[in-house]
């Protein structure tokens, strides 16, 4: 009857924690139902490649919004087949400089980032380039610009 019970315990307080943390993260999903609606599907972007390094990923802009700052959203994965050099992804947006995303030697890396301009409510165009990070001393390869408007 001991084992019975200590059984049932266990199986209960096993099962019962789990379905709370569930219920509540189903809750938050439910209150942003609507600004996932709204939001625009990703688009591919055109497949980047140059010497040991290779960029495959999509892209979409968000429209105006607190969460969403009509923002340049990319994800994808950057790939660095060298293993003496590393990979780097420069990306802009209109009016400012680059932010680079980088991958180490002979590994992957996947993003999911946003790229916006503080100042305006929606990012009109965006600037991507792919290139194999060789360090200080020797100059990468980098591949032309791809540009992407809304």
């Amino acid at each position: 009857m001991k084992r019975l019970l200590i059984a049932v315990l266990v199986t209960t307080t096993v099962l019962t924690a789990p379905t709370i943390a569930y219920a509540t993260a189903d809750l938050g999903a439910a209150r942003d139902s609507e600004t996932r609606a709204a939001l625009p599907r990703f688009k591919a972007m055109q497949y980047m490649e140059t010497t040991g390094v290779e960029w495959e990923g999509s892209y979409r802009f968000l429209p105006p919004g607190k969460s969403t700052r009509g923002a340049f959203n990319f994800k994808g994965k950057l790939r660095s087949f060298d293993k003496n050099n590393g990979a780097k992804l420069e990306v802009r947006v209109e009016g400012y400089g680059k932010r680079t995303y980088r991958a180490a030697r002979g590994k992957a890396k996947t993003y999911n980032e946003l790229v916006y301009d503080g100042a305006a409510q929606r990012t009109k165009d965006a600037w991507v380039k792919l290139c194999r990070d060789r360090g200080t001393l020797v100059p990468d390869n980098c591949t032309g610009e791809e540009y992407y408007g809304r």
